[in-house]
């Protein structure tokens, strides 16, 4: 019986082990159902896989439109597209500054008016890669040139055609870092600033200034080596009459700038050609009286400051070049041109002899010597005065190069 019974204990072991695992299997269970249950209302909060972007879309301030590529016409010209306003057409033959034509629909043509610069300019493609500019400029022009297609530097251009002239608006874009706004054309005459606006030029010998117009200088178009303005006979306008000696800043929109020296006022209105003279580089304003008559001023060009944000690549030239003054000899054999130059750029900038020469008709002429002498080193954000000395040349004019930029030269 005790062999019997101490047998039968030993069968009984394995029930209860059984028993007591198929309970804890239900633990086990229960405790996975109860997990799942709490995460349940969390998983929502996973971050989603990212998706391919599917199509290419271009952004042109608050504007949407769809990108589609096309080839342009046999003759290079851009295609004009019917009436899909929501459709930018990409020319696929542009990729560093890629073009994009929208249709001349009503809602297109419109941005002329509520674009402005700084707004974005981006280009998303159908594999995520993004273009990401700025509008800097928004014109209507009378037709397309081929610099619409410029490929040598890194944008983006929108353009609007007509369809009944070859006119068209042109929407430019650039990388933010390269965005340099000056709002308007500006003239500073001594501590007075005046806003540029362009007038046609004069007809039958007759300009047309609007009466009484303070804070307005009319530049008569076609004016460009000596820009010539005119002031209607406002009392702060007369009153420039005694302006000699002050200085005269004419900045434009790309915020190049020119300076010069008035000289003194000269009294009654000159003939048209005489006044719209452009054989010499310098400025002219008029300002004229009530009566018909008023008076004219002259300036010398003193100084030039340009602007070279021609590239954002860092390698790239970017700077800001001030002729300061020419002066001759005592023995009139040579002159001396005197500039200012602050790199703007993110690299070093090496001023070599090879980057100044003086253009006298067809020949180039290097400089006899330089002040510091060249190759000289300019600090990323430093400014350096040079002084160039050159042999003075038998004619009356003459150009300064200095890298890309020209400046004319006169009166040595």
């Amino acid at each position: 019986m005790e062999n019997s019974t101490g047998t039968q204990g030993k069968k009984a072991r394995p029930r209860v082990s059984l028993l007591i695992l198929g309970g804890m299997g239900m633990v086990v269970l229960v405790a996975a159902a109860w997990v799942l249950v709490m995460l349940r209302p969390r998983l929502g909060d996973w971050p989603a896989t990212a998706m391919p972007c599917r199509k290419s879309e271009l952004a042109l301030g608050n504007v949407k439109f769809e990108i589609r590529a096309v080839k342009r016409n046999a003759g290079g010209s851009l295609p004009i597209p019917g009436d899909n306003e929501n459709v930018a057409f990409w020319m696929d033959d542009t990729t560093t500054q890629p073009v994009f034509v929208l249709s001349p629909a009503a809602g297109n043509l419109a941005l002329a008016s509520s674009l402005k610069t700084g707004d974005p300019l981006n280009a998303t493609w159908a594999d995520c890669g993004r273009q990401q500019y700025v509008v800097r400029s928004v014109k209507a022009v009378d037709a397309l040139d081929a610099a619409v297609f410029d490929q040598s530097r890194i944008g983006m251009t929108v353009v609007v055609p007509s369809r009944e002239s070859a006119s068209a608006l042109v929407v430019q874009g650039v990388p933010p870092e390269m965005l340099v706004v000056c709002d308007e054309n500006t003239l500073k005459i001594g501590a007075a600033t005046y806003r540029v606006e362009t007038i046609p030029p004069p007809t039958g010998g007759t300009l047309n200034i609007p009466p009484d117009t303070a804070g307005a200088a009319y530049w008569i178009q076609g004016t460009e080596s000596n820009p010539v303005f005119a002031l209607s006979p406002a009392a702060e306008n007369l009153a420039l009459q005694n302006s000699q000696g002050e200085q005269v800043i004419f900045t434009r929109e790309n915020c190049n700038a020119t300076s010069y020296t008035l000289a003194a006022a000269q009294a009654g209105l000159p003939d048209m050609p005489t006044l719209l003279d452009q054989s010499a580089s310098g400025i002219t304003i008029f300002v004229q009286a009530s009566d018909g008559g008023g008076f004219v001023m002259r300036g010398e060009l003193t100084g030039e400051e340009i602007k070279e944000f021609e590239s954002p690549d860092v390698t790239a030239v970017q700077a800001e070049i001030s002729l300061l003054e020419t002066t001759t000899s005592a023995d009139q054999t040579t002159i001396q041109v005197k500039v200012s130059i602050l790199n703007t750029g993110k690299i070093p900038l090496t001023l070599t002899a090879k980057d100044v020469a003086l253009l006298v008709d067809s020949a180039i002429t290097a400089p006899q010597r330089s002040e510091p002498v060249l190759p000289r080193e300019v600090a990323t954000g430093a400014t350096e005065t040079f002084t160039f000395t050159f042999a003075r040349p038998t004619t009356t004019t003459a150009i300064l190069k200095i890298l890309s930029i020209e400046y004319d030269l006169e009166g040595y």
